[in-house]
């Protein structure tokens, strides 16, 4: 069954009549949206739909893939208030995640919705004659502002009403808004940072996948051409968790020199959505404090001795054929 808060939440969209959209990963099989099969978890989650009044968008293609299993488990639902969703389609591109990423186009009025730019304003080559000259226009044109600001008696603007005066100000505050907006060029703020431990050779390793994911696509069926997409992709994803590796071991080189917890904090300073959860003991009991999250951190990922690996993840035993018979 669906969680009460997902339900509540659907049922107060579709009370208030707002518009609801929502990507969810439901682990759940059935005919209706791509899968060869339903379990009982799909048929339990078409019904819960159905009552929520939610209708999923998927077009039959799989969304997680491992190995040679392919499945569509994760859905893309909306409510009869959600705008339309178009050209819903997964996207083959590489990722470390077995999930297929997922892209989809919604329409508002017939106006393809894109995502809304950050703004920004460079007052340094801001034309301040262009800026005056649209200020002085805007104040001649302006009624409410013109009776005030042309008026002989200073003490008019007193004998006005809070309401009145707010009204003024925000006049006054969108005119010199929009003039500036006139006068100074409009950039938009794209985020470019790449990763720091990013290498050339990560880039090459990416586009080798991309070129023989290009070749395994005119032909599915050959396997020298299966291959090879394997092999490059093994490479890239153990590149990338090399360099990863190494570029957290270098961070955690640079903690020696001062404090452990007094490094991460101020790591964890420069986020501020990044909430420190409570973490289990070695007694059973649960950290009370941010700071004693970190201590446990602390105390657990910097040690002296190297832990044993094979004890994390015990190989599994394989089972004899004979005996699977």
């Amino acid at each position: 069954p669906l969680p009460s808060k997902f339900i509540n939440l659907a049922e107060h969209c579709l009370t208030h009549k707002y518009g609801l959209i929502i990507g969810t990963d439901t682990n759940s099989r059935h005919t209706a949206w791509g899968n060869q099969i339903s379990n009982s978890r799909g048929h339990s989650l078409i019904q819960s739909l159905a009552q929520a009044g939610l209708l999923w968008c998927n077009n039959g293609k799989y969304t997680f893939k491992r190995n040679s299993q392919q499945t569509a488990i994760d859905l893309t639902l909306r409510n009869e208030h959600a705008p339309q969703i178009e050209f819903w389609d997964t996207v083959p591109t590489f990722s470390l995640s077995d999930h297929v990423l997922i892209e989809f186009v919604i329409t508002l009025d017939n106006n393809v919705l894109k995502s809304r730019p950050i703004r920004d304003i460079n007052k340094k080559k801001c034309d301040w004659q262009t800026y005056a000259h649209e200020v002085q226009f805007s104040l001649k044109t302006n009624n409410k502002l013109k009776s005030i600001m042309t008026t002989s008696s200073q003490h008019s603007i007193y004998n006005k009403s809070n309401h009145d005066l707010n009204n003024l100000v925000d006049n006054l505050n969108q005119i010199l808004n929009d003039s500036l907006l006139k006068s100074c060029p409009t950039t938009f703020i794209r985020n470019k940072k790449k990763l720091s431990w990013r290498t050339i050779e990560i880039d090459q390793a990416e586009l080798e996948l991309f070129k023989r994911r290009d070749e395994l696509n005119e032909d599915p069926n050959d396997s020298l051409l299966q291959s090879r997409y394997n092999e490059a992709h093994k490479s890239l994803k153990t590149l990338l968790a090399k360099e990863s590796n190494n570029s957290w071991k270098t961070f955690c080189t640079g903690l020696q020199k001062q404090k452990n917890v007094s490094k991460i904090c101020k790591a964890l300073a420069g986020k501020k959505s990044t909430d420190l959860n409570s973490l289990i003991k070695t007694d059973g009991t649960y950290t009370a404090s941010p700071k004693e999250t970190l201590e446990l951190l602390a105390n657990t990922l910097y040690t002296t001795t190297e832990p044993d690996r094979t004890k994390l993840r015990p190989k599994k035993k394989k089972v004899p054929t004979a005996t699977l018979r």
